[in-house]
């Protein structure tokens, strides 16, 4: 268990997300091989984090991922979800202001200096990938950020981030209605995980692989059921 691993102590952040009009029901509670996608998810932090903070939605009552009683159930079968899980939850601050909102409020609860920051609906996101982000965040100086750079692009999350400055940063863009998650990092110390270094950790890109519609949901089903020959 990760609360009786030696070192200093990490956090997940793990971003439940919205209504998902995309795919039409919402992506935390959708079942992917046997469990929801949120559980799959959180079930790769286990093995590296001491806590999990999951951020619901700001959405009145009605909408499920807006009440934590219904992601702590979906929870259940992961560390987390235990009796004695160290489980926590934040709120949006608005529905309408993308992962910065999330990003903002995550942080601002979590309890660790490093912290891996992932969204919901990254169900085959590889523990192995996880832990080498927190691996390459001990570095010195200490990054900020911790991420891959893919075709030339930042992926903002799965990432791990410095508690503190990041908040911060996160909470001035939305005062500022910057809503773009890497808008500040080219201020910050940025590890860029990328090359041999991105192809050992996530041989063939799984850990990126999003579910947003039902084309990508069957895209990764199938890319599981390979695996699993």
């Amino acid at each position: 268990a990760a609360g009786d691993r030696a070192g200093a102590p990490r956090s997940g952040v793990l971003l439940a997300g919205g209504r998902s009009s995309r795919m039409g029901t919402p992506k935390a509670l959708l079942r992917f091989d046997g469990l929801p996608m949120i559980a799959r998810v959180a079930r790769a932090l286990e093995d590296t984090c001491d806590e999990l903070v999951v951020v619901a939605a700001a959405e009145a009552a009605d909408d499920s991922v807006a009440e934590p009683g219904r992601l702590r159930a979906a929870l259940a079968e992961t560390a987390f979800g235990a009796p004695r899980g160290a489980l926590r939850f934040a709120r949006d601050l608005r529905s309408d202001l993308g992962p910065v909102a999330g990003l903002a409020a995550g942080l601002a609860a979590a309890s660790s200096e490093h912290v891996v920051v992932v969204p919901c609906d990254l169900p085959l996101l590889s523990a192995a990938f996880v832990r080498g982000l927190f691996e390459l965040a001990q570095s010195d100086p200490p990054p900020d950020v911790v991420a891959a750079r893919r075709g030339g692009f930042w992926e903002p999350m799965p990432a791990v981030l410095r508690r503190a400055p990041m908040a911060a940063l996160y909470a001035g863009q939305l005062e500022r209605g910057e809503l773009r998650p890497t808008a500040g990092w080219p201020g910050l110390r940025v590890l860029a995980v990328e090359g041999e270094t991105l192809a050992r950790l996530d041989p063939d890109g799984s850990s990126f692989l999003g579910v947003n519609d039902r084309a990508d949901l069957d895209r990764a089903l199938a890319r599981l059921a390979r695996s699993k020959r």
